[in-house]
């Protein structure tokens, strides 16, 4: 599968030259119909700001932020994408940096737009865009198990391609430890010297994208998910109906506190926790209608007005710290659908061979981390056994009796305190926590202190013991750096 990605700015103000790419040329005032006829991608995205709705494009009468870019794309549509000579590509309108802008539309005459925001809300924005384009591919993508993303950055106010560019990157990067191949290259045009200068479009760059994992926290909680702009303090009655609608969508939707541990999945995947992704791991559709939720208030918070030949965008309310971390735990959730069977996800009880499987799926590509799944879990061929299964088998032996969940460390006998790290100090309930937390992480998250097994049939069945999921739920974002 290919995309091919281009941010573009104002097209009204492009000029006609010739384009040369790849052994081929067009003459035309953008190069993306030429790239788009040699590399035949899949499918093509164009990126615009909202920015772009002047009036003149628009229309003067009174409208919502939906059907201005409603209008913006029909616009953008109509006037470019024949004339550019592309066959067809999907458009995609970010908001537009704080600021005002201006074009000129006769001899003397000129049209405005100002903006009233936080021109943070683009990476926002495009985040979650790209992760529903992946959701929208997803079976395609690992059927195929390649991606090759070509990246446009030739136009667009400076800000705009580079905070695109890093967004795509990090989806690409999480993309990649899930097991596609994915392929990354930047191309751009030569500066523009006149009508009668060729141009080149070139490659800046060109690589595979290793795998990565997310490596944020936030102090923030879901009543900060949205935050309110400089011009969203001063509107008042209207700010605070909005927050008060979002906060009574979540107490009664989500009972607040478990929109908190969504974010969970998010460590235990940076740490390596199999048993702490299964258990923390939240259905996509439960979080969809939260993030809907918050587009819809956020959306209801643009205000838009037209003066004159001035069009005016206020937003009262902009994104927040923890609602990046949002959209990158439903990333998570969702590629964890794509790999995992739905079925054992969903189920409350989980057997240690179907963890086992779960495990390597998911951390195949991270050798490091599975070096401490395999000696508690046992390796992804099945040849050995693990550590923990050795203990039950030992214990089964022994006659105990595993018909009920026990905590592991309870079956170990004749092994001093210190080996699983829970020694029996008498420095502190502190530096126990310490230790406990220390081996938590050590052991992939399966310390024989922290969780328990029972024995069915011919599965073993695991969980973390119930009364130290506080404490596990600090443990499982150990690492991660703390965005203020």
């Amino acid at each position: 599968m290919k995309w091919l990605i281009s941010i573009w700015g104002d097209p009204s103000g492009w000029k006609e030259v010739e384009y040369h790419y790849k052994g081929k040329s067009i003459k035309s005032a953008n190069h993306l119909g030429l790239v788009q006829s040699v590399e035949n991608p899949n499918k093509t995205l164009i990126m615009v700001g909202d920015s772009l709705a002047y009036p003149s494009v628009v229309g003067k009468e009174n409208i919502t932020y939906k059907k201005l870019k409603e209008k913006l794309k029909k616009h953008i549509k109509e006037q470019f994408l024949k004339k550019f000579l592309l066959e067809s590509a999907e458009l995609v309108v970010l908001p537009g940096g704080k600021g005002t802008y201006k074009r000129r539309i006769g001899s003397n005459t000129w049209e405005y737009l100002t903006i009233d925001g936080e021109s943070k809300d683009l990476k926002f924005i495009a985040l979650w865009y790209l992760i529903q384009l992946l959701e929208e591919n997803l079976n395609k993508l690992f059927e195929k198990g390649r991606l090759e993303v070509i990246f446009d950055a030739s136009h667009g106010w400076n800000f705009v391609p580079i905070t695109v560019y890093q967004t795509l990157w990090l989806v690409l990067e999480i993309l990649s430890f899930f097991g596609v191949d994915v392929t990354f290259k930047m191309i751009a045009t030569e500066p523009f010297i006149d009508g009668n200068t060729p141009l080149n479009v070139v490659e800046i760059e060109e690589r595979r994208v290793p795998f990565n994992l997310y490596g944020f926290k936030t102090r923030e909680g879901y009543k900060s998910a949205l935050r309110p702009t400089e011009y969203g303090r001063k509107t008042g009655k209207l700010l605070g109906t909005l927050l008060g609608e979002l906060k009574r969508f979540i107490n009664y939707e989500y009972k607040g506190a478990v929109v908190n541990d969504i974010p969970l999945i998010v460590g235990a995947f940076y740490n390596g926790l199999p048993l702490a992704v299964k258990t923390f791991y939240t259905p996509t559709e439960q979080i969809k209608p939260l993030i809907d939720k918050l587009f819809e208030i956020y959306t209801k918070g643009i205000e838009i007005s037209f003066e004159d030949n001035k069009t005016t965008i206020k937003r009262a309310l902009s994104f927040s710290l923890y609602t990046e971390i949002l959209f990158i735990s439903y990333l998570y959730n969702l590629l964890t659908e794509a790999v995992g069977n739905s079925d054992f996800l969903r189920k409350e009880e989980t057997s240690i061979k179907e963890l086992r499987k779960f495990a390597c799926k998911l951390f195949g590509k991270d050798e490091k981390k599975l070096i401490a799944i395999t000696k508690e879990l046992g390796d992804c061929e099945g040849k050995t056994k693990g550590e923990i299964v050795l203990v039950i088998e030992k214990a089964l032996k022994e006659k105990k009796d595993l018909s009920n969940w026990v905590r592991l460390k309870e079956l170990t006998t004749n092994e001093t305190e210190e080996k699983e790290g829970n020694a029996n100090i008498k420095k502190g309930e502190a530096r126990k926590e310490s230790i406990a937390e220390r081996n938590f992480l050590a052991h992939a998250g399966l310390s024989r202190a922290e969780i328990e097994i029972k024995c069915a049939g011919n599965d073993i069945f695991i969980r973390y013991k119930p009364d130290r999921l506080d404490e596990i739920k600090n443990w499982v974002q150990n690492g991660l750096t703390e965005m203020e």
